[in-house]
């Protein structure tokens, strides 16, 4: 999708289709590889496209400019077509994917109907009675909430932070749009009437001309909606909307009523001015910003926080959308950015958020005419009626534009809700009809805000029983990286279950960070004696402050029963809230803190070691008597002295440098080293840790080469060198001793060998 492309988040299909900011009764096309259509077929496919924008975006500025805000409807369809005209230019050049054709974005027709309702409402209130001003106001604030959404989506580009269309849950988007979806069916009988939402159902009720209104708006909708989705022809709804007009002039002439009396009886729109649209561009005049009042943007705020938050949303999951149906990448940072500068641009105009559309585009492949061509051929058909003027509009019904949005609603509200309500799981289905309910009853505002907080819920709730503890592991199990002699293997072979590890994994917070102290009780309860409980953080990603009171109740177990708790591989947030905790309580109940588990590890080890009187710190374990212990054969310290170097190191001197070439091998007699893995740029890696009596560097006397690693003394340290050039001579002057240190160097290497393997089982628990 990108350069050094990331994997994008695919979502179900119904996931993408229920924020589509397209028509849902628009043909899909399920093959993208039909053959390119002649220059005149793509232009008669775009005007298709051309004359479903404009009905849309004049559908669209009637639901937001209505009732007392009508008369300023030709202003405001004027400037929402022209942003539309820019907006659907620069996407359809700017776009990397030819074809791309744009529509406006119908759940930013609602989020706007019920901004300026409550705008107009605010300004009424205040005493501002002319609708033509209040009205410049609001398409004023419509222009730069679509800015601000183009901004935002260009910085989304531009940070490439596109996959961000998983943030929210299918349950809570699907079921928004089903609220959306009612608030567009009301919008609609509000377009076919002429009036606000709160006079149109009582005065359909006593007055039969508004019912006939109504009436022939949800016919008409449910007819579009019905043979759109039976018949996948491209020719459907052009075809619905054009015979319903010629109906509707049919009957008003046998009638015989003329254009001003239907006019007057609310069936058409207008009248507008016989003129270019374009002029009407000064009603965003800057003697416009004089009305914006703090009120203003204090009523408007949420809304234009809801509106970029839709138009985020809708494009991410749009262009996931394309990607599937093209079956090629799309670029989503990229086409974001275009999106964002094509909105910019339209909301300086005072247009509404425009943006990809799957299923016009995906019209546009069925046909075989998905070029820059076709893509334009809308753009160039507003264009056209800007210039030839509006009032080719007043010949359509209002009934029909409410119809288009009838038939949006009945599909968001009823038909995606009802799949929705069959495919979910049921407290998912749940969340969706809450949240549709909320977005219909409270507002789109307070619909969203409860959809968020849902979403938040959803998440800590499934999240909850994701268990944290990856693995759980005794001390017999899992041990240090430490090589130790074979007497202190077997002790701690034998007292290996009093150590249990715990390894932590995710996010802990209220909801699952009880697990913890739940699963020690159960382990202290069953019996056997636990001395050291390591808890390793290195796969927790963080913690918040609720969790502290899981880990408290760890250390109430440990002073109970008598064991230590050692904490290890926290971030420095994390050590930083455990210190601050620790200051809190006495110092024998304090956890102690290791950089890694395989470090607390050695700790427990140590002590357990230390208590059996094994491996004291001033024994030394010579190579001959390393061999007596592992072979059974006595040999004489006089018979190796003359092939080994003793080397005497201090405490962080190294011994073996790594990327050197391989020239001896070391036998630790006193003290301890560690094998180190240097990493430009980072801290060096612990490996492993060698005590008194094991062997370091005798992998590459084998294989040759160079130091894969380097040797670092722990402590100070006697360490006893064994070079090839001596062991060659020992080869010739004494092959018995040879072969009785070759059977030895086997059996250390089969250790290793069985202890790396033990470590690699251990990591993949």
């Amino acid at each position: 999708m990108r350069i050094a492309r990331r994997a994008t988040p695919q979502r179900p299909a119904s996931a993408i289709k229920a924020v589509l900011p397209n028509s849902p009764v628009l043909p899909n096309s399920q093959t993208s590889g039909e053959p390119k259509a002649g220059i005149a077929h793509t232009i008669a496919v775009g005007l298709v496209g051309a004359l479903w924008a404009v009905l849309n975006v004049t559908a669209y500025a009637g639901l937001i400019f209505s009732g007392p805000l009508a008369p300023a409807l030709f202003i405001a369809t004027s400037a929402m077509l022209t942003g539309y005209a820019v907006a659907a230019l620069v996407i359809a050049l700017g776009s990397r994917v030819p074809g791309i054709v744009t529509t406006a974005l119908s759940p930013s027709a609602v989020v706007y109907a019920a901004a300026v309702s409550g705008l107009d409402q605010q300004l009424v209130h205040a005493g501002l009675g002319d609708a033509t001003v209040r009205a410049s106001l609001a398409l004023l604030l419509c222009g730069l909430t679509t800015a601000i959404g183009g901004l935002a989506l260009w910085l989304v580009g531009t940070l490439r932070a596109g996959a961000a269309a998983q943030l929210l849950p299918y349950p809570v988007i699907g079921g928004y749009h089903a609220g959306l979806g009612g608030l567009f069916i009301v919008g609609g009988m509000n377009v076919a009437t002429g009036l606000p939402p709160h006079l149109v159902m009582p005065g359909g009720l006593e007055r039969p001309l508004l019912l006939l209104q109504i009436g022939a708006c949800f016919a008409l909708g449910l007819l579009i909606l019905y043979l759109s989705q039976r018949l996948r022809h491209w020719w459907i709804i052009p075809s619905l909307l054009l015979a319903s007009t010629l109906v509707f002039h049919a009957v008003r002439m046998g009638w015989h009523a003329d254009l001003d009396a239907a006019r007057a009886a609310g069936w058409l729109l207008g009248p507008f001015p016989h003129s270019a649209a374009l002029p009407v561009l000064s009603a965003l005049s800057p003697s416009s910003f004089s009305l914006v009042s703090w009120e203003a943007i204090y009523t408007w705020a949420p809304y234009l926080v809801s509106n970029t938050t839709l138009l985020t949303i809708a494009l991410m999951l749009t262009i996931t959308g394309l990607e599937l149906n093209l079956h090629r990448a799309v670029d989503m940072d990229a086409e974001l950015k275009v999106a964002g500068i094509g909105n910019v641009l339209c909301g300086v105009l005072g247009g509404m958020p425009s943006c990809h559309g799957l299923a016009a585009t995906m019209f546009l492949q069925r046909e075989g005419a998905a070029s820059r061509l076709g893509a334009l051929i809308p753009t160039l058909g507003t264009a056209a009626v800007l210039l030839a003027g509006l009032q080719v509009l007043e010949l359509i019904p209002r009934f029909v534009f409410g119809a288009l949005l009838v038939s949006f609603g009945i599909e968001r509200l009823f038909i995606r809700l009802r799949a929705d309500c069959v495919t979910l799981p049921r407290h998912e289905a749940g969340i969706a009809l809450a949240v549709a309910g909320c977005t219909l009853w409270l507002g789109v505002v307070n619909g969203l805000l409860i959809g968020i907080g849902l979403a938040i819920l959803l998440f800590a709730w499934n999240y909850r029983h994701v268990p944290i503890i990856r693995a759980s592991l005794s001390g017999r199990i899992c041990r240090s990286s430490v090589i130790r002699p074979s007497d202190a293997m077997s002790v701690l072979a034998s007292e290996g279950e009093s150590i249990l590890l715990q390894r932590l994994q995710g996010y802990l917070f209220f909801l699952n960070a009880a697990v913890l102290p739940a699963a020690v009780s159960e382990r202290v309860g069953a019996g056997g004696i636990l001395r050291f409980l390591v808890i390793d953080f290195r796969d927790v990603v963080g913690m918040d402050s609720s969790a502290q009171g899981a880990f408290e109740r760890v250390e109430q177990l440990a002073s109970e029963h008598g064991f230590q708790v050692l904490l290890s591989s926290l971030s420095t947030a994390m050590a930083a809230q455990f210190r601050r905790a620790e200051l809190r309580k006495a110092p024998l109940l304090r956890a102690r803190l290791f950089d890694t588990a395989d470090h607390a590890l050695q700790h427990a080890e140590d002590c357990i070691l230390a208590d059996a009187a094994v491996a004291a710190p001033d024994a030394s374990l010579s190579l001959a008597r390393q061999l007596g212990a592992s072979l059974g054969i006595e040999v004489a310290e006089a018979r190796l002295d003359s092939y080994l170097d003793r080397i005497t190191l201090l405490a962080g001197m190294t011994l073996i440098s790594q990327g050197e070439p391989a020239d001896a091998m070391y036998l630790i007699e006193r003290g301890s080293v560690s094998a180190r893995l240097e990493r430009p740029g980072n801290v060096s890696l612990r490996l492993r840790t060698a005590t008194a009596g094991a062997l370091v560097g005798e992998v590459a006397i084998y294989r040759g080469g160079v130091r894969t690693a380097s040797v670092v003394a722990e402590e100070d340290c006697v360490v006893a060198r064994l070079t090839t050039a001596a062991l060659a001579r020992m080869e010739r002057c004494d092959p018995a001793l040879a072969n009785l240190l070759q059977r030895f160097l086997i059996m250390q290497l089969a250790d290793k060998l069985a202890d790396s393997t033990r470590m690699a089982e251990m990591l993949l628990r």
